[in-house]
């Protein structure tokens, strides 16, 4: 059984999907991108210089190449410690993200699968979240994905109307893009009278995540709050059902891919899988969940589900790099772990 010590991140892999459409290889990126002003130019370039001879070696074509490096070169970068994800197909970056902090050593890889654990490992656990500030005369209701980004943005007035019926529309509203977008959290920001009445006419699975606010200042403590209270109860409950023995959670290579191969893993555990390899299908394209731990595996599945050739269509790949991949694929939550992981893989499931 595993020896957790907790999450250290989440990645919703929804914004991730588009991965599944595009042709490998893929060259995939992490590195050290702490800014100090009075050297930061030379130690990027002494960085690219280094990813660069590393890639070039794994026969890199040159148009990710330079795609990998105006990308490093062309963002504005924020002054302190940190990292970058870049992760490149084609000729075009397809992933550029800030991570949280720098990667404890830099990776340069090329495969033909993306290698995502470091971006889960080092990102920023995302939220998406809706706040509405909610005023006697106009309220605005704005709804942020799983990077902070703003995505929408409603307003509604009050000029004119009752104001039972103006409340109503701002419940209305702000009801209807948390379910619309997903959000784990709701914020009301505003006057105690005017939010509590939105907060108590809400629907129960909103309110549930909602919480009031005073002033807009408060919104960022609150998302921090927030993403590490889902982090702690994912902890929690993949411990309570991995200790059932037959609950709602797995561990290890087999029972990870097993459950992947039948879309019924709700959050990928991710700890420290090392070189341990899956077999898939020779083009992860056909169906990227189709992972199991043993070839012969694979080949009796592969054949009942009509893929004609066999042994030619598996392909021996390293877990790290599958394993994720299958997971955008089954629409699943990837979280990294401290800890240590059986198998280097766990799951908390959909319906065991």
């Amino acid at each position: 059984m595993a020896s957790t010590t907790g999450y250290v991140a989440l990645m919703q892999t929804s914004a991730l999907r588009s991965l599944l459409t595009i042709p490998g290889p893929f060259v995939s990126v992490y590195f050290d991108d702490s800014h100090h002003p009075e050297d930061a130019e030379k130690q990027l370039d002494l960085k690219l210089r280094e990813l660069r001879g590393e890639l070039s070696a794994q026969d890199t074509p040159e148009d990710s190449l330079a795609a990998i490096e105006n990308s490093a070169r062309g963002r504005s970068r924020t002054v302190g410690r940190g990292g970058r994800a870049l992760i490149a197909a084609g000729g075009h970056v397809v992933v550029d993200e800030e991570l949280t902090e720098p990667p404890a050593t830099h990776v340069a890889r090329v495969s033909a699968l993306p290698y995502l654990v470091p971006l889960v490992r080092y990102g920023e656990p995302p939220l998406r979240h809706v706040v509405a500030a909610v005023d006697r005369a106009e309220s605005t209701i704005d709804a942020f994905d799983e990077h902070g980004r703003r995505t929408e943005s409603e307003t509604v007035r009050g000029r004119g109307h009752p104001v039972h019926d103006y409340l109503t529309e701002i419940t209305d509203t702000v009801a209807k893009a948390a379910e619309r977008t997903g959000a784990r959290l709701v914020v009301l920001v505003g006057g105690v009278r005017a939010r509590t009445a939105v907060h108590s006419a809400l629907p129960d699975s909103v309110r549930a995540i909602t919480h009031e606010a005073t002033h807009e200042s408060a919104v960022e403590d609150l998302v921090e709050g927030a993403k590490h209270r889902r982090l702690a109860d994912l902890d929690a409950r993949y411990r309570t059902e991995l200790s059932r023995g037959r609950g709602l959670a797995t561990e290890g290579l087999a029972g990870v891919a097993t459950a992947l191969r039948e879309a019924d893993v709700e959050v990928l555990i991710v700890g420290n899988p090392g070189d341990s390899t899956v077999f898939t299908v020779d083009d992860p394209g056909d169906d990227p969940r189709m992972v199991a731990a043993s070839e012969r595996e694979l080949e009796a599945i592969g054949t009942g589900k009509g893929i004609e050739k066999g042994i030619e269509r598996v392909r021996e790949r390293r877990a790290d790099e599958a394993i994720p991949f299958a997971a955008i694929a089954a629409d699943a939550e990837i979280v990294a772990l401290t800890g240590l992981l059986d198998g280097g893989f766990g799951a908390i499931l959909r319906h065991g």
